[in-house]
Formats: C-alpha cells, sequence, structure tokens
C-alpha cells in the first residue's frame, strides 16, 4: 500500500527530529565530560592550594592529571561518536530509500 504525500512528509521530519536528539544527546555527552573533567582539576588545584602536606599534594597532582585525561577523552571521543552517528544516519537512510522502493 503506497504511502500518500503527508505521511510520508511526517515520516521525514520524525527522522530528522531523531537525528538531531541523537546529535544533541553526543554533546551533551561531550559537555559531561568536559563538566567533569574541570571539577577535577578545580578540586586538585584547591587542594594543593590550601594543605601542605605532601601526601595531600600527591592526592591533588592525582586528582588533576584524572581531570586532564578525562578532558583529552571527552574532546576525543565527541567526533568519533559524531561520525558514528552519522554513519548510521546515512545508512538507515539508505535503509528508507530501498524500502519505498
Amino acid at each position: 500500500m503506497p504511502k500518500n504525500n503527508h505521511s510520508r512528509i511526517l515520516e521525514q521530519e520524525r527522522t530528522r527530529l531523531d537525528e538531531e536528539r541523537t546529535r544533541l544527546a553526543n554533546e551533551r555527552t561531550s559537555l559531561a565530560y568536559l563538566r567533569t573533567a574541570l571539577s577535577f582539576i578545580v578540586a586538585g588545584i584547591i587542594l594543593a592550594k590550601f594543605y601542605t602536606d605532601k601526601m595531600i599534594e600527591t592526592i591533588s597532582i592525582i586528582v588533576i592529571s584524572v581531570g586532564v585525561v578525562l578532558m583529552l577523552v571527552g574532546i576525543y571521543a565527541f567526533p568519533v561518536r559524531n561520525r558514528r552517528i552519522k554513519s548510521i544516519m546515512h545508512k538507515m537512510n539508505l535503509y528508507r530509500l530501498f524500502k519505498e522502493q
């Protein structure tokens, strides 16, 4: 049974909104990585600034290092996930085109 033009337009709009929602979720995830990384870095700096004990200094260096690693993971993972999302969406669009014929 062929779809009428109205239902096809609604399906295309729904697909576009799904793609946009997925991209925004990727951005939120990346921003969460950066926010967490900055929190670790700031916590490490505060520990180093206000405590002079050698053990606390070591802990602050570890906390700052974890923050830097989290930041690098967030920065690296965003374009990787973005490419994967685009690839999946492209494959889904090709499948839909093939299915309609």
